[in-house]
């Protein structure tokens, strides 16, 4: 016999919530590797406590509930990523020893994209050193603390020397403050409104607010899938670029830093022409460092070459397995929402789509094998260069778009069947209806839209057209 439904709750004040388990955490955790807290007992003490600490958040009901899927999930989730971030900053680096910012040693090349493999990164950092060789453990501990801290919110470490390959080109050291704010606000307007246009349409999409858990994603046709995936990538998309510019723009405005230091969270979307390119160029890459640097210890552990194909694998899956357990704190947390009921739990939504991943930038390593060995192989036999396909002058001008469009569709192709996976599970678990509270049939929103300039622009011409069509109906 099923239990009484669950209705959304009120959460607890933001702030409070924020400091209690968010920044107090994070400041606490600074303050013992500033203090050098090396014994492995007393890190997993710590460890355990923290984790203890985040799921009493995740398992609050008046702290987690808000009554909607992207709320709930984003919360879970952003919990999970900060376990695994604390989890790196205690067992796979000494920040005191290792971290520096450009004016303490290396500067990381600021103004260019670096683009390289993470193998490459670590070769390169050893082979230019620490710069000045000054020593942060020789700074006062409060300054340390502050330190630390800086290097723990700043994800990409951007400024570092453990600054992540494939950031963003660096246009804003080329404007001026204004400029950068100017620019700054209309990505915020900008993010609002996109956010707020695929809210709107996922709130009045039947397939999202009354679905039929007997019906898969897959077997709608192809635009349809098409559309479904664009409209919930554009969700996390949005949010994400939207707070982070929020966030750059009160620290330039206020002069706390400058606009070299924020350059664009995503890449362009002119590089999506392969999966590879969309997770290690294209989106956010806010966890690569906490990510590579695990999977390249498990790597030494197992005594593996590095480089060898064996190597690659493990660090291709390990990456994307531990993303998808940090994402999967969001499927707790609805889990618990729903009573774990409709086949809700730890993983149940997240873990297919991030572990389908790594079969698709496999597959496109193949693929771009097969094809330079294909190349070489009509070079040998017929004694000239391909140019028909590799040259982007002459006769072969058009043959680089002609791949990148291919591209292109392929990479469509790949996320709008992926992510299939995790809206069927959620469509089917019936989160997108139940989680919105009560136990009424009927549509029910997604998504909160407690201020939606969308839908009262789309009110306001419907109540024109009404009145237009009355009036001439008079």
């Amino acid at each position: 016999m099923a239990g009484p439904e669950l209705g959304p709750s009120e959460p607890s004040n933001p702030v409070l919530f924020a400091f209690q388990y968010l920044v107090g955490p994070t400041v606490l955790s600074c303050c013992i590797l500033a203090s050098r807290w090396r014994p492995l007992w007393a890190r997993l003490t710590f460890f355990v406590w923290y984790t203890t600490h985040i799921f009493s958040a995740l398992s609050s009901v008046p702290i987690r509930r808000t009554g909607y899927f992207w709320s709930d999930y984003s919360l879970g989730s952003t919990l999970g990523g900060d376990i695994v971030k604390t989890m790196y900053m205690l067992f796979f680096v000494d920040p005191v020893r290792e971290w520096e910012w450009a004016s303490h040693g290396v500067n990381p090349s600021l103004g260019r994209r670096i683009e390289c493999t993470v193998e490459e990164e670590e070769d390169e950092r050893k082979r230019k050193g620490t710069g000045t060789g000054k020593s942060i453990a020789n700074l006062p501990w409060w300054k340390r603390v502050y330190w630390i801290l800086c290097g723990a919110f700043t994800m990409r470490g951007v400024g570092w020397n453990y600054q992540v390959s494939n950031i963003p080109l660096r246009s804003e050291s080329s404007q001026s403050t204004s400029q950068f704010l100017h620019l700054t606000f209309l990505r915020i307007l900008s993010s609002f409104l996109l956010l707020d246009s695929s809210k709107y349409l996922i709130n009045t999409t039947p397939f999202f607010t009354n679905p039929d858990p007997t019906i898969s994603m897959r077997s709608q046709s192809y635009v349809l899938q098409a559309y479904y995936a664009l409209l919930w990538f554009t969700i996390p998309y949005a949010s994400l670029k939207g707070h982070y510019s929020i966030v750059a723009f009160v620290a330039v405005f206020s002069g706390y830093s400058t606009q070299e230091d924020w350059p664009n969270l995503f890449g362009s979307w002119g590089d999506a022409w392969s999966v590879k390119n969309v997770w290690g160029k294209v989106w956010h890459q806010m966890y690569r460092r906490q990510y590579t640097t695990i999977a390249k210890s498990i790597i030494t552990k197992l005594y593996i070459h590095p480089r060898s194909v064996l190597s690659y694998l493990i660090h291709l899956y390990v990456a994307f397995l531990i993303s998808g357990i940090s994402h999967s704190f969001g499927d707790y947390t609805l889990g618990l929402g729903l009573g774990f009921r409709y086949g809700m739990g730890f993983g149940r939504i997240t873990m297919p789509f991030f572990i389908l991943q790594p079969l698709a930038i496999i597959f496109e390593h193949l693929i771009s094998t097969f094809y330079t060995s294909f190349l070489f192989f009509i070079t040998l036999t017929t004694g000239h260069p391909t140019r028909w396909w590799t040259e982007s002058q002459g006769d072969g001008r058009w043959a680089p778009w002609v791949r990148m469009w291919i591209g292109y569709g392929w990479t469509l192709g790949w996320f709008t069947y992926s992510v299939s996976w995790f809206i069927d599970s959620a469509v089917q678990a019936q989160v997108s209806s139940q989680i919105s509270g009560g136990s009424g049939s009927g549509p029910k929103e997604v998504f909160e839209m407690r201020y939606s300039v969308v839908r009262a622009l789309v009110g306001w011409i419907s109540a024109r057209l009404g009145n237009s069509g009355r009036a001439g109906g008079s």
